[in-house]
């Protein structure tokens, strides 16, 4: 199981070890997921299931549209996760411990460890801190703050927005240039406003250790931020709309 003591690679590696079985756990229910989402009205939509491994983790998998054009297009995303517990370090409340998860595409990790796409894929590890200040920052002004951690978890993934990476990533992050605790910037800016703030590590683990609210932010950081937004989308030639 996933342990607080766990270092990058390890926890990295309990998604590479369980990509192929949950990838084909996921075909198994392919088909059930499209007829659900084919009489869906309301968005963003998730179908859950959960399967357990060897090592006894509980794995959350789900497949998911956000809006209406996602349904139009026939297109859905998918993603799988496990939940982990850190517990507090001292008798008072530690912000560092709770709930968080690991988190990764059992589709999109297949094809790359079978050389069917060149393009980086990272396992997220979203840390109990950044779940903390999340529902802080975010989900408590709403009175959410009280639903359940998987659908914090829901809740983040459908105001994921874009990514922000640093620019010698693709250069560097394999060579002897980076040391192995070497951490690179890696954000995500939210739909709707605010930052997931992370680290991109040697071993392709992306540490989000805390959460920004969009009002927490100076004028000049925001105008930074679509300064960023307008530069990816000249970069990958993407349209993605971020309300």
């Amino acid at each position: 199981m996933i342990v607080p003591t766990m270092n990058n690679r390890e926890k990295a590696y309990e998604a590479f070890r369980v990509t192929q079985y949950l990838a084909q756990c996921m075909d198994d229910r392919l088909n059930d997921a499209m007829r659900k989402f084919k009489n869906n009205t309301r968005f963003p939509y998730f179908q859950r299931f959960i399967v357990q491994d060897d090592k006894n983790n509980n794995w959350v998998c789900l497949f998911y549209m956000l809006n209406k054009q996602h349904k139009k297009e026939r297109k859905f995303l998918t993603i799988a996760y496990t939940i982990y517990n850190v517990p507090p370090k001292h008798k008072e409340d530690d912000n560092s411990s709770g709930k968080g998860c690991i988190l990764f595409d059992p589709y999109s990790m297949k094809d790359f460890i079978e050389h069917k796409i060149d393009r980086m894929v990272s396992v997220c590890d979203i840390t109990p801190h950044t779940f903390n200040r999340y529902t802080e920052r975010y989900l408590k002004p709403l009175n959410k703050d009280n639903i359940k951690f998987e659908y914090k978890v829901e809740s983040m993934l459908a105001r994921w927005g874009w990514f922000d990476i640093c620019a010698d990533l693709y250069g560097d992050i394999n060579t002897q240039n980076h040391k192995e605790d070497d951490k690179l910037p890696y954000d995500v800016m939210m739909k709707g406003g605010g930052i997931l703030k992370g680290q991109l590590t040697h071993d392709l683990l992306i540490r989000f250790f805390t959460y920004i609210g969009k009002d927490m932010m100076y004028d000049n950081q925001l105008l930074r931020q679509e300064e960023m937004r307008a530069e990816y989308l000249k970069l990958f030639h993407k349209r993605i709309k971020i309300s």
